[in-house]
């Protein structure tokens, strides 16, 4: 009998220390969340980045996505990409997506900006680009590319080379968005894609799940502890 007691409230007690370690583990994700979200809301206001010095912070593993950039670019022509199932104001369209030619001759791919349809837009010469640097993502609802229709699921340098020059370089880390479409006479027809920090922060309620629990499993143990003494 007091065997059966030890191993039992033993189990309560490691159970509830379980519960309790899960719970502070999402205090800690919480903060770590809040804090990321508090870095990329001050990114949107900060100075403009050079692409020497993007290309140098995202190396060393530095958190900039959203930070603003301002770099000198080469527009290739007659290459655009279309990013589906993208919406405006409750309507279907596209991102357009076109890429360019750095000043270090690397190709760079830019959002231009929300169209209903898939605009033909002419883009040639040199430009000066202000914009936000946004990483590449996908999940496994992303779509496959259908490269014959230049349709992509989201904007994936490392895929987007069809229609490109052979054995050029592509920068594969970061694309740009831009800032603001109508700031160039050829885009006036895009509409900006808005720029708000939208990250999923659903840790306090883990938080209040997991310690909830461990209240709630010591309410459902300590009663029956409580009857193996009888």
């Amino acid at each position: 009998m007091i065997a059966k007691k030890i191993t039992f409230w033993s189990a309560t007690v490691i159970g509830f220390l379980i519960l309790c370690l899960l719970g502070t583990w999402q205090v800690h994700r919480l903060q770590w969340k809040n804090d990321l979200i508090a870095v990329k809301k001050k990114s949107l206001t900060a100075a403009p980045m050079s692409l020497e010095t993007v290309l140098k912070t995202i190396q060393v593993n530095q958190e900039i996505e959203f930070n603003r950039i301002q770099l000198k670019i080469n527009w290739i022509p007659d290459t655009l990409y279309y990013i589906i199932g993208r919406t405006h104001n409750s309507r279907a369209g596209y991102h357009i997506v076109a890429p360019a030619r750095t000043e270090n001759d690397e190709i760079i791919f830019i959002n231009l900006g929300w169209s209903d349809k898939k605009l033909d837009i002419s883009l040639q010469g040199p430009a000066v680009i202000d914009g936000y640097v946004r990483y590449p993502y996908k999940n496994m609802f992303t779509p496959d590319p259908i490269v014959g229709k230049r349709e992509w699921g989201a904007v994936l340098p490392q895929q987007m080379h069809p229609g490109l020059p052979a054995g050029c370089k592509i920068i594969k880390d970061f694309y740009v968005e831009l800032k603001d479409p109508s700031a160039y006479p050829t885009l006036q027809k895009l509409v900006q894609i808005p720029h708000t920090i939208d990250l999923p922060n659903r840790h306090l309620g883990y938080v209040i799940t997991w310690y909830g629990l461990a209240i709630a499993w010591l309410i459902i143990m300590i009663p029956r502890g409580k009857r193996l003494k009888k």
